[in-house]
């Protein structure tokens, strides 16, 4: 999973000056508060995965729900413009995942 930071600030905010008092701003939180990203990365389920249901050994496709899926996938997405915005880096979210491990 890779963040493309520069490309998320753009297309969130037009002009520069808004996107670097918006990063700033989700930058001193995460700063001040360190359990920020944990949470937001559990209450988007953004590492989750779904179990495999199996049929005499055969995994079996998930059901599909669009509007399930719609919410989680407008869920995730927000979770990773905020964590783009707080400076996340890969490398952290990498020691996030072997954490809940």
């Amino acid at each position: 999973m890779i963040f493309d930071r520069i490309g998320i600030l753009r297309t969130l905010f037009p002009r520069k000056s808004d996107a670097g008092e918006v990063a700033h701003r989700w930058s001193k939180a995460a700063a001040a508060e360190p359990e920020l990203v944990p949470d937001l990365l559990r209450m988007s389920r953004l590492l989750t995965l779904t179990p495999d249901d199996y049929s005499s050994g055969v995994p079996l496709g998930a059901p599909v729900d669009p509007i399930r899926l719609a919410i989680e996938h407008g869920r995730q997405d927000m979770a990773r413009e905020i964590l783009a915005l707080m400076g996340v880096t890969n490398f952290e979210l990498r020691q996030l995942m072997e954490d809940e491990q």
